[in-house]
């Protein structure tokens, strides 16, 4: 079953812009920043989720992802995170479904200074449903970032809207969230 929205990527042209943006909007600093394959991204933690803003820097593939994207698409969400409380059965149930990729990858991300380490499990849905925006599921990982001692009013996110001019795109979401609650 889906636990909770887990994490949010901003993809934008000018990352110092993009945290000055939402430290303002959000009153936090970012918790960690990491770099890697050419991308260079911002992590904003919340009580229940954290906001990714990221850009492409230097050579590597997902640094030319993201630039393709930007050029084709300009700035905005490109990936969405759902965390489950069991990764390997949300991997049969979707897999029964037909809307599973191949397998559960591991990932780790070490923040710039080398001093704090995230390791998790995550699962990608197919690309070709989901019209440009990267969905995936991860398992809890109670080691995930925290915000800290920082002050704010903004605790977290409540609701996630998808504006779209596509509306019909929305449906199969709509009928795959009935799925996912079983998760």
């Amino acid at each position: 079953m889906i636990t909770a929205f887990g994490h949010a990527t901003l993809l934008v042209h000018d990352l110092q812009g993009g945290i000055d943006c939402y430290r303002h909007i959000l009153a936090r600093e970012p918790q960690y920043r990491v770099s890697s394959d050419g991308l260079e991204s911002a992590i904003f933690a919340m009580d229940n989720s954290t906001l990714r803003v990221s850009s492409p820097q230097g050579a590597g593939s997902q640094g030319d992802i993201a630039r393709r994207q930007l050029a084709e698409a300009g700035e905005g969400f490109v990936d969405l995170a759902f965390r489950v409380e069991d990764i390997h059965r949300a991997h049969r149930r979707l897999k029964r479904l037909s809307l599973s990729s191949d397998s559960i990858s591991d990932v780790m991300e070490c923040d710039k200074a080398g001093s704090t380490q995230y390791a998790w499990k995550r699962l990608e849905l197919p690309a070709v449903c989901l019209h440009g925006v990267a969905i995936s599921l991860s398992d809890l990982d109670p080691g995930l970032p925290s915000p800290g001692e920082t002050p704010s009013d903004i605790i977290g996110f409540d609701l996630l809207v998808v504006a779209t001019a596509h509306p019909e795109r929305g449906v199969p979401l709509r009928r795959a969230s009935r799925t996912f609650h079983d998760l």
